[in-house]
């Protein structure tokens, strides 16, 4: 593992993992005038006020999103085919039996809804909230694997879920409680638990096609985002129809957020997946845990997001907690092998 290769890998996953984040954040807190004016209330002197919108259309983000990145992990697959896109298509065909496919549909149905519900609570919660519930990824396979009896967890494991249920617990109460917006608050922390639990389902169920299917970590990537394509898409045609389209029409600025967004997702996975067949799974979890920690602090001061003390030393909690827990697996697999 040389330095070089680390800081490739690093430096990918950084960047375009914040802009990634940023562009996020930007498009779900886009609201812009309607253009129609609704008249103040009862009497006739109250002057129109102007209506807003929102940007609401998670589902055809998804949908946009899973194309770049079935594109780019085709690209890298046929470049290793190559530049043969039919022995691409071959070879995947050969080894998409009923097991492996029933595999990567229910897995791309759960990507489908945890990513929805993690997209989408950003129109309820703000993002460092949102980040850092994704750093509870852990507690949610855990217990899945727990009560699915498919492996045993240790005390020290135990302890670091429930440092980290209880640090977003007080980081969530003590935004409730000073904020007062408790209904959207506990609504987007419902969609938060909710992409969790699904995090959960599509962990496990990537380590079974990864050990027992044989596919590569970029046959994955395209087989998964391929499948979540088709879920997308439903969710597209039955709630949002041609939403976006009329509202990008509207708003012409969006467009660009929205490349920028689907391009940045797909650069930023495919970082991830070298890191994980150059520098190890480890290695890539450490570099993506930081990277979440940095989120928090640069949307903080991008957005101009203010928290409270007790927030802070939550924030710190939960990041105490995820390195507690990197270093546990750093000692139980001191040297992790590249896939």
């Amino acid at each position: 593992m040389s330095l070089c290769t680390v800081l490739l890998v690093a430096g990918g996953i950084y960047s375009f993992f914040f802009a990634h984040g940023i562009v996020q954040q930007q498009l779900y807190q886009f609201s812009a005038d309607t253009g129609d004016g609704s008249s103040g209330g009862g009497g006739g002197g109250g002057g129109g006020q102007q209506a807003t919108e929102q940007f609401t259309f998670t589902y055809s983000l998804l949908f946009l999103s899973c194309i770049a990145n079935v594109a780019m992990a085709s690209a890298v697959l046929t470049l290793q085919h190559s530049g043969a896109p039919h022995r691409l298509v071959s070879s995947l065909t050969k080894r998409l039996d009923r097991p492996a496919l029933t595999e990567f549909i229910l897995t791309a149905l759960t990507l489908v809804l945890a990513k929805f519900a993690s997209w989408h609570s950003l129109t309820l919660v703000d993002y460092p909230t949102q980040s850092l519930a994704k750093c509870a990824k852990p507690v949610s396979i855990l217990l899945l694997s727990l009560w699915m009896g498919s492996r045993r967890y240790s005390l020290a494991e135990a302890v670091i879920v429930v440092w980290l249920v209880g640090s977003l617990g007080i980081f969530n109460l003590s935004k409730v409680r000073n904020d007062g917006n408790a209904v959207s608050t506990l609504t987007g922390n419902v969609l938060l638990l909710i992409s969790l639990a699904c995090d959960g389902l599509t962990g496990s169920r990537q380590d079974k096609i990864a050990t027992r299917c044989h596919f590569s970590s970029w046959e994955m990537m395209c087989c998964i985002n391929f499948f979540s394509l088709i879920f997308a898409g439903i969710g597209v045609l039955v709630f949002e129809g041609a939403g976006l389209w009329a509202f990008t029409i509207r708003h012409p600025n969006v467009y660009h957020l929205v490349g920028l967004f689907c391009a940045c997702g797909a650069l930023g996975q495919g970082f991830t997946y070298i890191g994980i067949r150059t520098l190890g799974a480890l290695h890539t979890s450490l570099i993506t845990t930081t990277r979440k920690l940095f989120m928090v602090l640069v949307s903080v001061i991008w957005f101009n997001t203010s928290l409270r003390p007790m927030q802070w030393a939550a924030v710190v909690s939960v990041f105490a907690a995820v390195f507690a827990k990197t270093w546990l697996k750093l000692r139980q697999h001191p040297h992790p092998h590249p896939h």
